[in-house]
């Protein structure tokens, strides 16, 4: 991104790019991605997977994590799924994974909140 002289301000999308950019040169993160049984948080991790950002571990039922993924047809090809039995059981596995290393953050997906 081209530097900007005082009283200029960036477009936000410029911004944002110039985030992403500077993100992808540090290089893919591993994060567990919680619960990833819909169409948004298997596209979310899949192109941030793409952009060089993450490098995603799918945390949840593994059956589910399928077929919403051949549903959305998302290739899971590279992506490793850690296969829990239920949602809860995800939220805490990905817990784990950040505490053991393998994972350095983790991402919300299918499960609610509340």
């Amino acid at each position: 991104m081209q530097r900007m002289t005082k009283g200029e301000h960036p477009s936000a999308s410029l911004r944002l790019q110039a985030l992403i950019d500077r993100a992808r040169e540090l290089g893919p993160i591993a994060m567990a991605v919680v619960h990833p049984v819909d169409e948004p948080s298997l596209s979310g991790a899949a192109d941030a997977a793409k952009a060089g950002l993450i490098k995603p571990l799918f945390v949840g039922p593994e059956d589910k994590i399928r077929r919403a993924a051949k549903d959305a047809q998302i290739d899971l090809a590279g992506i490793e799924i850690i296969s829990t039995p239920h949602s809860h059981a995800a939220a805490e596995r990905a817990v784990e994974l950040v505490r053991e290393g393998r994972a350095q953050s983790i991402m919300k997906g299918a499960l609610h909140t509340d």
